[in-house]
């Protein structure tokens, strides 16, 4: 039955796919670009019925021409099988379309792909920052961030909300004394 609904999907989907394997109960289809079409039919036909989004994430392939791909990872529970999903996303301009008004609980998982890659979702309904600070610039999983910043973020009491102020450090925190304070311990024990 599942290579069935395999040749069914290419079938309707042929310009799309770019290739599609099968193993045991669990499909797997690597598509050209995103189209919200193809989402509905995986969700709303009478057969595959696949409603239940299970994961949503990002991979960054440094030295590849399609360098970020979103990867989705779909249940049928009525049908006890599995659907992959691969899309490959352009390096200068990352964008694919947002499922979260198919799936609900996509909505969170876009907002993390968007925060630590920079891949846009078009019409998400809620596109910020999730996992990073309110000032931070770049998307960490890209590496593209300064190692050591310039400001810091803070809580103002006074004021009532987040202030960014230059960073402070010490004079006595930028030394370090390298010697163990057990090493005295150990000698007067014995």
């Amino acid at each position: 039955m599942i290579r069935f609904i395999a040749v069914y999907i290419s079938s309707i989907f042929f310009s799309q796919i770019s290739s599609i394997f099968v193993y045991n109960n669990f499909i797997a289809i690597n598509l050209r670009y995103s189209s919200l079409e193809f989402f509905y039919f995986i969700r709303d036909h009478f057969i595959l019925r696949f409603s239940y989004i299970n994961d949503l994430w990002g991979v960054d392939f440094f030295d590849v021409n399609k360098r970020f791909n979103v990867r989705y990872y779909f249940t049928s529970i009525s049908n006890k099988f599995s659907l992959f999903i691969s899309i490959p996303l352009s390096v200068s301009y990352p964008v694919t379309h947002s499922v979260s008004k198919i799936f609900n609980s996509a909505n969170w998982l876009e907002r993390e792909i968007w925060d630590m890659y920079g891949i846009i979702f078009i019409d998400h309904p809620d596109l910020r920052r999730i996992l990073t600070d309110y000032g931070f610039e770049g998307h960490p999983f890209r590496k593209d961030f300064p190692l050591s910043g310039y400001n810091q973020l803070r809580y103002d009491d006074t004021l009532k909300r987040i202030v960014t102020e230059p960073l402070e450090l010490s004079q006595e925190y930028r030394f370090f004394e390298y010697n163990s304070p057990w090493d005295n311990y150990y000698i007067q024990k014995n």
